[in-house]
């Protein structure tokens, strides 16, 4: 053994196991003595604390003769190797009845060493029979480390802590001390849910940004809290992608496979909520736990409320597809369930409902009114219109139809635009030989501005004015007679107002 500057302290023998016989195997001239000091130690690898051994090497004689072997000694450098680590001292629950939906998390700690040599420490968890199910790598030398052990419910797992060296002037450190045996909890069983509805299939505006509500029908009453998350997703295939995933996450039973299953399914959730093709119903700190829901024995819900923190519903979310899902917390001690998710194989049957547009106007009669302008004519002598003998003003009358945009709304990035840019409304002639022809006027939604900020078309501005009759469809002089006719008439024969 040597001192910090390598000076010989003082000698002793390696002591060996009862049962343990060093045989050297022999390859020409060149012998190789093999010994594992994991193995062969009589007071286990730990007692390895040596950097410098001396080996002493005796020929033996042949037999039937008087010959005396000859021996020889030499000093042979070698690795030292980090120390033993003591059994972890302590196991704890994180978050307590407040878990990860979607992870059992444990914190496990221990005496860390103050040797510079090390690098970090592998936790290695065993099984009651003692098979290693896990091994973990720390990051530096520290003295705990939180893991999920969501695949081990139910099971008694021991924990023990390996050090390893920084370089190879060093061997690791032997296997540490087991811990005392810790059983993993079993979670409660997530509510099963055998139907979702909306309160309101056809919710007007003010009921679809404030206060739409999901009702959820339970299988059984729920034994504790219940908790809500969801997804929306604006393309059907990435909704159905994750309906799959979560479908074969719940379909395996228990362990490893169930496990991966469930990290495949948050894996891809991750990725579509980072580029913008999923989003998350509930506050983004509350994704591993859910939003509270309103529980009335087997029916819960939860209400979309506008959220400045987290997540609000606005007009573009109509018509997505929302995937729910729900657990429960129980009151009586046990661990918070997995989330249970409501999977529909028709994906049309999971989109948020549409929203019920406003009426522009709440009596049709009070819509009507009329325009009167002056219009400058030709007067003529003969019906060939040959012969013109001066000009006339008359004033001429015609109706109008005047309604108010309607669903007005302002987006979050400040720009006020209405939810439709299409009106029709029905004319219908007195005389019952003539059949009934409608209008259809579009407008502009929002303010159009050029490439220098100038507004060149306002919100509720018409854009173009159709008629149908008998089935057959005919563009109208537009309200600024950008179609050509040259008609310098007022043009307004429909008003929308802003």
């Amino acid at each position: 053994m040597t001192d910090k500057d390598g000076k010989v302290t003082g000698q002793e023998q390696i002591a060996l196991k009862d049962d343990v016989t060093l045989t050297p195997t022999q390859n020409g001239r060149n012998f190789t003595l093999p010994v594992n000091v994991d193995t062969m130690l009589a007071n286990g690898s730990d007692s390895w604390r040596y950097d410098k051994v001396r080996l002493e090497v005796t020929r033996v004689a042949a037999a039937g003769t008087d010959e005396i072997g000859a021996s020889a000694v030499a000093d042979y450098s070698v690795k030292q190797r980090l120390p033993g680590i003591s059994a972890p001292s302590s196991i704890t629950r994180v978050n307590g009845e407040t878990d990860n939906a979607d992870a059992l998390l444990y914190t496990v700690s221990w005496s860390p060493s103050d040797d510079e040599r090390i690098d970090h420490y592998d936790l290695c968890v065993v099984d009651d029979g003692g098979k290693p199910v896990l091994t973990l790598p720390t990051t530096g030398n520290v003295g705990s480390l939180t893991l999920d052990l969501e695949q081990y419910q139910g099971k008694a797992l021991r924990f023990r802590v390996i050090a390893h060296c920084k370089d190879d002037s060093c061997f690791d450190g032997p296997d540490g001390a087991l811990s005392q045996s810790e059983t993993i909890v079993r979670r409660a069983k997530a509510p099963v849910v055998e139907n979702v509805a909306f309160d309101n299939n056809s919710p007007n505006q003010e009921t679809f940004l404030n206060d739409l509500k999901l009702n959820m029908t339970l299988k059984a009453a729920a034994q504790g809290n219940v908790y809500f998350t969801g997804y929306i997703f604006s393309d059907v295939a990435n909704y159905t992608k994750i309906a799959k995933l979560a479908e074969a996450w719940q379909g395996e039973g228990t362990g490893q496979a169930k496990y991966e299953a469930q990290q495949e399914l948050t894996k891809a959730l991750d990725e579509m909520l980072a580029s913008g093709a999923a989003e998350l119903v509930i506050p983004k700190d509350s994704r591993t736990v859910g939003g509270s829901a309103s529980v009335n024995d087997t029916t819960a819900s939860y209400t979309f409320v506008p959220d400045g923190n987290g997540f609000t519903l606005t007009p573009d979310h109509a018509k997505q597809y929302l995937l729910p899902a729900v657990r429960v917390m129980p009151t009586d001690g046990r661990t918070a369930s997995n989330w249970f998710y409501y999977i529909l194989q028709d994906a049309a049957a999971a989109q948020l409902p549409a929203i019920k547009l406003e009426a522009p106007v709440d009596e049709p009669e009070r819509a009507l009114g009329n325009a009167v302008y002056k219009q400058e004519v030709n007067l003529y002598n003969d019906p060939e219109f040959a012969v013109e003998r001066g000009k006339a003003t008359l004033e001429l009358r015609r109706f109008t139809v005047e309604w108010t945009a309607v669903n007005k709304y302002t987006q979050a990035d400040g720009t006020v635009r209405n939810l439709t840019d299409s009106y029709t409304f029905t004319v219908t002639p007195l005389d019952k030989d003539k059949k009934p022809y409608s209008i259809t006027v579009t407008t502009y939604d929002r303010d159009v501005t050029d490439a220098d900020g100038k507004v060149t078309h306002k919100r509720g501005e018409i854009k173009t004015v159709t008629k149908t009759y008998d089935g057959k469809t005919t563009q109208h002089c537009q309200a600024d007679h950008r179609c050509g006719c040259g008609d310098q008439r007022d043009p307004h024969l429909v008003r929308p107002e802003r």
